[in-house]
């Protein structure tokens, strides 16, 4: 019994003393360590050599080597002002095709690195897109995803664009859209490893194949390793 209490005193004593031996500024760069060694891992493993200089050069790559100008289904999670949305409508020109845009527009959730919560607030306002093609679904992921795959029936090929930024809004998503992911559906990471944050999107989508039957092969990267786009093999 002394024995046990005695475990459990040191246990709450090294719990309360943490906070001053592992302040939060050594925390963060502990978890950046970590995730970058992982990034630096999972690339060895899924070697990218294609490597255009810009998103757009990447788009074009996409859609011109895995001919996306058909009827496709893409969907972008962080439409934000609305430039890559508006880019895939415009060379996109399949008439079946649709566009399908997720965003609060009131800016992110909560803090991203350096950017606080509130970053990317449009003031509620959507983008001015005149494509039929497209439906802008506003308000939080959390709440609007899961109604939306409700009603979702289309079996088309789909290109999914993954801009939330966040962990937990790009994890949301990810687990939330595996049921209706097939192979040959591209997935996007606009910030995958960017930005010294790979705790983030890079994280989310670790911790998604572990806990999903998924394989991907790297298609395309942007350098710094910004976007990346992998396919489901």
């Amino acid at each position: 019994m002394l024995k046990q209490k005695l475990k459990n005193q040191v246990r709450r004593f090294i719990i309360r003393g943490a906070r001053w031996v592992f302040p939060e500024i050594v925390a963060h760069w502990a978890s950046y360590l970590l995730y970058l060694s992982r990034l630096s891992r999972w690339l060895r493993h899924h070697p990218c050599t294609t490597a255009p200089a810009n998103r757009q050069m990447l788009y074009d790559f996409l859609v011109q080597g895995e001919g996306l100008n058909a009827p496709i289904d893409y969907l972008e999670f962080g439409v934000y002002q609305g430039s890559s949305l508006k880019w895939w409508c415009e060379n996109v020109t399949n008439p079946e095709a649709r566009f399908f845009g997720f965003d609060s527009f009131e800016g992110l959730p909560e803090d991203w690195g350096y950017k606080p919560a509130g970053t990317f607030n449009t003031g509620g306002s959507t983008p001015d897109i005149e494509d039929q093609r497209v439906e802008l679904v506003a308000g939080l992921f959390q709440d609007t995803l899961r109604p939306f795959l409700q009603r979702y029936s289309r079996e088309c090929r789909k290109v999914v664009h993954m801009d939330a930024d966040l962990y937990s809004s790009t994890l949301f998503v990810l687990v939330t859209i595996a049921p209706f992911l097939k192979k040959g559906d591209i997935i996007m990471f606009d910030e995958f490893g960017s930005v010294g944050m790979p705790q983030h999107e890079f994280r989310a989508f670790e911790d998604f194949c572990m806990a999903f039957p998924i394989s991907v092969t790297a298609l395309a990267a942007t350098a710094p390793l910004n976007t990346l786009a992998v396919k489901i093999v």
